[in-house]
């Protein structure tokens, strides 16, 4: 049943709840509170059909904003680069899960991009559903139905998308190799080799991040931390140079970085 029929199902029950309780007291009551009567039926008159109380929404947010976001903006708001969401917008107007039922009483349908990109909100910035219903021009239950509707979707495409062998066992058994001390400290070096051969390279991935004033900082943050490491160094041991600390501390704002846009 759709949103509008249920409305007016629900007024029509209304209705007769009031023509019911007018009837009631017309039998029990005599002509001297018939004004009392009547204070009753007014108040449950109002009570049944008095206009909604309109929540302020913010008006046009996908349109109007997230249209006019550059690819950076777009990616730090959503946490999905554009491309790949508009991909899977896409695939969500074309699945069963994109409601086909487009009679809402004249209000406008949701287009496939406020439900995915109002899900997406929701999901990664930690929002409630009020807000996002603010945000996106929704009521709080169309929310709920539409970040059902996406979750459900997701789970339909997850085999598709996320592939693994049906034998667990033998899953397991795979991974058992890598938990072994001395693969793991095996990977940890080689993943540390190649961070730094990244950052090395002029790897972008943190420098687009950086201003020249944190950069510098950065430098001045590990120059310090030099001199205090030399300060606890034993005399058999080389204290780090100055690009050896510089490439540490970037490592460490890329590791914080990749872990912002997972």
């Amino acid at each position: 049943m759709s949103k509008r029929r249920r409305l007016m199902k629900a007024e029509e029950t209304s209705v007769l709840l009031l023509q019911q309780l007018a009837d009631e007291c017309l039998d029990t009551s005599s002509s001297d509170d018939d004004d009392d009567d009547h204070q009753i039926f007014a108040s449950k008159f109002t009570e049944l059909f008095a206009k909604p109380i309109v929540v302020p929404k913010v008006r046009g947010y996908v349109r109007n904003v997230v249209s006019i976001y550059s690819d950076k903006q777009f990616r730090t708001n959503f946490r999905l680069a554009r491309s790949a969401c508009y991909e899977l917008i896409k695939q969500f107007e074309a699945s069963e899960f994109y409601p086909s039922d487009r009679n809402h009483g004249g209000v406008p349908v949701k287009t496939p991009e406020e439900n995915i990109l109002s899900f997406l909100w929701y999901a990664v910035n930690k929002a409630s559903m009020k807000e996002v219903a603010v945000l996106f021009d929704m009521a709080e239950s169309t929310q709920f139905a539409v970040t059902d509707r996406f979750l459900g979707f997701l789970c339909k495409i997850a085999p598709d998308v996320i592939h693994f062998r049906l034998d667990k066992d033998a899953v397991a058994r795979d991974f058992e190799k890598f938990t072994k001390e001395d693969k793991i400290t095996q990977l940890l070096i080689a993943c540390c080799v190649l961070h730094n051969i990244c950052l090395d390279s002029g790897d972008t991935g943190v420098k687009d991040l950086l201003t020249e004033e944190e950069r510098k900082e950065i430098r001045q943050d590990a120059l310090l931390q030099i001199r205090e490491e030399c300060a606890e160094l034993d005399q058999n041991r080389q204290p780090q140079t100055d690009r050896e600390s510089v490439l540490r501390r970037l490592g460490e704002l890329k590791r914080n970085a990749l872990m912002q846009q997972l």
